[in-house]
């Protein structure tokens, strides 16, 4: 037969141009190869840093018994404790000359920040979903974009609730009682710094996208559907797509790049 002409694809486009369709029910993710689009390390970086300060910063957040400093308000005994999420440290620790932590008790009416507490335990339930499906994707190249959109959704909640918890916080009881005068300790500013970068995450999520929708009405791409073996992700195959539409292996696309140019193997 005549012999099989393909036409290259520039490289500006990326590999992932020629082959993946815009049915978006058909999409998987994976890191892109054009040089401007690709936004791994910078996900790296802020994964990192999202679960080092982040992750942790709110654990410690919350076990710490130190997110506020209390003094009291009585002007001929003015004393300075703690007030924490799930502890506190007792006026009887400041006598003894050390401080220690205890759990809220029946000195006071309920059993301390509920509302806070709930909502910084909410918040860092999602961020964590967010951060595993942040390394799942940079482990494995390859995410649904559906579960990639819910993973920006629930750090900008996560970003929002926190905020929210500390404005509960301050606003409680424990602090607007009257007897009571709060500012911020170190676990209060932690629960800041992790508002703040989780924040900062989330835009990170949303602008370093892996996203790839591009036309499949193309003859390259009808040609590169026909020739160009693909790799089906454990991922892809977890969420149901087909092999056609499964995202290609980096180390094959690498290899079949030249000159700047993607050329398909002939089969």
């Amino acid at each position: 037969g005549e012999p099989c002409h393909h036409k290259s694809v520039p490289a500006s486009d990326g590999y992932i141009r020629a082959i993946f369709p815009e049915d978006e029910a058909n999409l998987v993710m994976t890191p892109r190869l054009s040089k401007e689009r690709t936004k791994v390390v910078q996900l790296f970086v802020m994964g990192g840093i999202g679960t080092v300060f982040g992750f942790f910063g709110s654990i410690f957040s919350q076990a710490a018994c130190n997110y506020a400093d209390v003094t009291s308000n009585d002007a001929y005994n003015a004393v300075t404790f703690h007030f924490g999420l799930w502890k506190y440290t007792p006026m009887e620790s400041v006598y003894k000359g050390y401080s220690f932590c205890t759990d809220y008790s029946d000195e006071f009416s309920d059993e301390g920040p509920v509302e806070s507490r709930t909502l910084a335990l909410t918040a860092l339930g999602f961020s964590t979903l967010s951060l595993a499906i942040l390394w799942i994707y940079l482990a494995t190249h390859y995410i649904v974009p559906t579960l990639w959109r819910i993973g920006v959704v629930l750090m900008f909640l996560a970003s929002l609730l926190q905020a929210v918890s500390i404005f509960m916080f301050f606003d409680s009881h424990l602090c607007t009682s009257g007897d009571f005068s709060c500012s911020f300790a170190p676990a209060g500013i932690m629960s800041i710094v992790v508002t703040v970068l989780y924040f900062l995450l989330a835009l990170s999520l949303t602008f370093a996208t892996p996203m790839s929708v591009r036309s499949s009405n193309t003859p390259a791409a009808a040609l590169a559907s026909k020739t160009s073996p693909r790799k089906v992700g454990w991922l892809a195959k977890l969420f149901g797509e087909t092999d056609a539409a499964a995202a290609p292996s980096l180390r094959n696309a690498a290899a079949t790049r030249k000159d700047d140019h993607y050329i398909p193997p002939i089969v």
